[in-house]
């Protein structure tokens, strides 16, 4: 409400999380989303189980917020990581799609899939992601797709530059050079 300019309505999250349960209770997937969120402050248990329910019944929040919470666990639980952010990507959400392809992506990742990280890079680069963006120009520019593709690889930093992430200025940079050096190939 305050985002709208409407300031005169007092925030009660007490109330909010009220309503949440109650639309919860009558099957809202959103709503046992919401409550899971509400729960994370005084039932930590009972938040995790509120959320792989909405996760299960394909909420991509709830989805995306378990693929951290498996991550975040001590040891982290790739595989775990892994299903949920590419059930989350499978629905659009593109931070998941980078999350998952970053997994499977990785040399000693046990859920590796290079074919289907790219595929997730594409998805998130395509949607404007400058991190996927950089991520595919590597896999491009160091042949772990199978083959090397210098032309796609500059193309993907430098969008990712004009988004302003410095790894990829740097990338760019370094290609730049490195192209431009005698004996180099152009």
């Amino acid at each position: 409400m305050r985002r709208l300019g409407i300031t005169n309505v007092p925030i009660d999250a007490g109330s909010a999380c009220r309503a949440y349960t109650s639309a919860a209770r009558r099957d809202s997937v959103d709503g046992i989303y919401r409550e899971a969120l509400c729960a994370t402050q005084s039932d930590r248990d009972r938040a995790l189980a509120t959320m792989e329910k909405a996760a299960e019944r394909g909420h991509p929040l709830a989805q995306e917020a378990l693929g951290t919470l498996c991550l975040q666990s001590e040891p982290p639980r790739v595989e775990c990581a892994a299903h949920w952010f590419c059930r989350a990507a499978n629905q659009g959400l593109t931070r998941a799609a980078v999350l998952a392809a970053w997994l499977l992506s990785e040399e000693r990742s046990p859920v590796r899939d290079v074919d289907r990280a790219l595929e997730l890079y594409e998805q998130a680069a395509r949607a404007g992601d400058a991190s996927a963006q950089n991520n595919l120009a590597e896999i491009y520019e160091r042949g772990w797709a199978g083959v090397v593709d210098m032309p796609r690889a500059l193309e993907l930093y430098r969008s990712a530059s004009r988004r302003g992430l410095p790894q990829a200025q740097l990338n760019l940079a370094r290609l730049l050079f490195k192209t431009s050096e005698p004996g180099s190939e152009r």
